[in-house]
């Protein structure tokens, strides 16, 4: 079958990144200004790569940016991550890389509610040439209709989600008199184990030796006896066993008595956020909000395709752009594990057009990030990439884009 004409010059393998988000709360007037407005409220910052997206939920904004901003004003209706890192000073300039062809923040605005003054809603990403870490710390700046800055807050790394609390457990103390098997609990680290009883009983704690013997000469007593009754017993420390016992006539001896261990907890891989749907590929879909997952985690893999000329249509591109890494990676078995797609056009150094694939690998929960950037980061440097693009393309029926075996290896 004859192949499409037309070149894909260089396939580049860009850091593999998971989305990640920063946040701006503790809104304050901007150090100079005078006016009324007290503008409260959050905006997300969600990065992937170098592309930022702002989630805004604010009040107290400026209500004359209700409808657009105002043309004749620079930073109208403004909202700016600036590259000062305080708010009691000036802010200083916009922040981006120095080499981008124009001001990324400049058409960069938020939408308010009429005369209330509220604002929500989503910008357009944002390519400012900085990842997330080279944000954190840095002025979010708040614009008014003149272009005047209003309100600023810094951003921050979100606060980790607080620790749930295990469930308690309950130990039928009734039901193990008399018991012919040995009785174990096992409960997760900080979890509350609490004893109930009908008829009469206590509840004493013991060594592991006096455990096994019923012997109750330096027991320490949890609850006295009594007809009928309960007793929560609180999580040690640290992950431990300790051991419970009835010292009421022979319950001991008959089996009335439990070993608890209080187990660490498990450790999870966090859940990454899904990245945009599938998007044209000049025309790609704006960033969609993070999605947690409690059985995998998305990764998403920068690729930079830098081209002459495009020459295949929008699906073959995906096809053979997504065929490499299912055959690359172990951990995931056929396109369907690639779970979005979308393609950000934009001019870089020495006027080359480039595009930037991003997709997500939807992997086990098990599986580290790092792993994933490491698998195609070696095939790259090794030209196995480079034989599966090619594969993909032939099959297609078009030109096959090359990996370089110099790249560098991909890290999370």
């Amino acid at each position: 079958m004859k192949k499409a004409a037309g070149p894909w010059a260089v396939l580049l393998l860009l850091p593999a990144v998971l989305a990640q988000t920063l946040t701006a709360t503790n809104f304050v007037p901007y150090y100079n200004y005078e006016g009324l407005l007290a503008v409260a409220g959050t905006v997300t910052v969600t990065c992937s790569g170098t592309t930022h997206t702002l989630d805004y939920d604010l009040t107290s904004v400026e209500a004359q940016c209700a409808g657009s901003a105002d043309s004749e004003a620079a930073n109208s209706c403004g909202i700016h991550v600036h590259e000062g890192t305080t708010c009691d000073d000036e802010a200083g300039s916009h922040y981006y890389e120095d080499d981008e062809a124009s001001d990324p923040w400049a058409s960069i605005t938020y939408a308010s509610s009429g005369s209330v003054g509220s604002a929500s809603g989503t910008t357009p990403g944002v390519d400012t040439g900085m990842t997330s870490p080279e944000l954190v710390g840095r002025a979010l700046i708040v614009h008014g209709y003149d272009g005047g800055r209003i309100a600023c807050a810094l951003l921050k790394n979100p606060a980790p989600a607080p620790t749930p609390m295990p469930t308690p457990a309950a130990v039928d103390w009734e039901a193990l008199h008399p018991s012919s098997v040995p009785n174990v609990l096992s409960v997760a680290a900080g979890t509350t184990v609490t004893f109930t009883w009908s008829s009469d009983h206590n509840v004493y704690e013991v060594d592991a030796t006096a455990y096994d013997d019923c012997d109750f000469t330096d027991a320490t007593q949890i609850a006295s006896m009594s007809v009928g009754g309960s007793v929560d017993v609180a999580a040690p420390d640290a992950p431990t066993t300790r051991y419970y016992v009835c010292t009421v006539g022979s319950h001991c001896d008959s089996g009335q008595k439990i070993a608890i261990t209080w187990a660490p907890l498990p450790t999870d891989a966090s859940a990454a956020p899904t990245p945009a749907p599938t998007g044209d590929l000049l025309n790609p879909a704006p960033t969609a909000a993070s999605v947690p997952s409690s059985t995998a985690q998305s990764v998403v893999i920068a690729l930079q395709l830098v081209l002459a000329e495009v020459s295949a249509n929008n699906a073959t591109f995906e096809s053979v752009v997504k065929a490499a890494p299912v055959a690359t990676l172990s951990y995931i078995s056929s396109p369907d594990d690639i779970v979005a797609f979308s393609v950000v056009a934009s001019r870089r150094r020495r006027l080359q057009s480039t595009y930037t694939v991003s997709f997500s690998v939807r992997v086990a929960a098990a599986t580290l990030a790092s792993d994933v950037a490491t698998a195609l980061s070696d095939a790259a440097e090794s030209g196995a990439l480079n034989t599966l693009l090619a594969i993909a393309a032939d099959a297609e029926a078009v030109d096959a884009p090359t990996a370089p075996a110099e790249i560098g290896r991909a890290h999370v």
